[in-house]
């Protein structure tokens, strides 16, 4: 019985994280690191009433000071391991607190505002402006270009470069923070998530992981391809079609990674199992 009651957590905290979270990382002034301009990302959440969802940024949001094990950051086939450790950069956020709650509202009305965003005419450009603008709470550059559909989870924690294409379909979770450099082509049903859950069992559902991916000057991102938590791809890069991308790619590199990788064999059911299965 304990292992269907862990499976039935499992399954529980899966569906409180459904409006997948992110972290606006705190910033001030402009930097420059590796050409890329980094803008301030200011922070607009404020304590609200309390909300179901439980969850958002807390007082104590921390940088973890355990470094990510090696295999954490494999491009391509295994990167479903990179999530196994820390990342680098890697802060967290304590759930059910009055941050988090204020958090699950901004998350809402993102929400809401990218519905309307993606019910828009095709051709309503002034519209489908004002209401990114909104989204990510403040003007963009006139150069930048996203195409409908488009899904945000947060908006205050992205910033844009110029002449920065966004292809349909693409997801920013960016709540941890979301860089993009100048001339970035972004293809269509790309992911930029920047958050994830502590592996320990004990830790999953207290805590949401975050820490912020950077997209340098020139890079081409192609479709379907996932950029997780804590990556930068360096300038010039391209990133193959379907790829997972899960440590950083060098400037000037084409990475790609399609391939399954077998993790491990199953038992054979048993006769109960077969006819359960009926």
């Amino acid at each position: 019985m304990a292992h269907l009651r862990a499976a039935r957590r499992a399954f529980w905290a899966g569906v409180r994280v459904g409006l997948s979270v992110e972290d606006a990382s705190a910033g001030a002034g402009v930097a420059r690191a590796g050409g890329i301009r980094r803008r301030p990302l200011t922070r607009r959440v404020r304590d609200q009433a309390a909300s179901p969802l439980g969850y958002g940024r807390p007082a104590e949001s921390r940088q973890t000071d355990r470094p990510s094990p090696t295999r954490a950051g494999v491009v391509g086939s295994e990167a479903g391991c990179a999530s196994i450790g820390r990342v680098r950069n890697e802060q967290r956020l304590r759930t059910r607190t009055p941050e988090s709650r204020a958090f699950a509202e901004r998350v809402q009305h993102v929400m809401s505002l990218t519905s309307r965003l993606n019910m828009l005419p095709f051709d309503d450009l002034d519209e489908r402006r004002d209401v990114l603008n909104e989204i990510f709470g403040g003007p963009l550059p006139g150069s930048l270009s996203i195409l409908p559909p488009f899904y945000c989870d947060y908006g205050l924690g992205a910033s844009f470069g110029e002449h920065v294409f966004i292809n349909q379909g693409c997801f920013f979770l960016d709540f941890g923070g979301i860089t993009i450099g100048d001339r970035v082509l972004i293809g269509p049903r790309v992911t930029l998530s920047t958050a994830g859950h502590p592996v320990e069992p004990d830790e999953r559902y207290d805590f949401i992981t975050h820490a912020p991916i950077v997209i340098e000057d020139g890079v081409w991102i192609g479709a379907a391809a996932t950029i997780t938590p804590g990556v930068t791809v360096g300038r010039g890069s391209v990133v193959g079609a379907g790829a997972v991308v899960a440590r950083d790619v060098p400037p000037l590199s084409v990475v790609t990674g399609t391939s399954v990788v077998e993790r491990r064999r199953l038992g054979p059911a048993s006769a109960a199992d077969s006819e359960r299965c009926l």
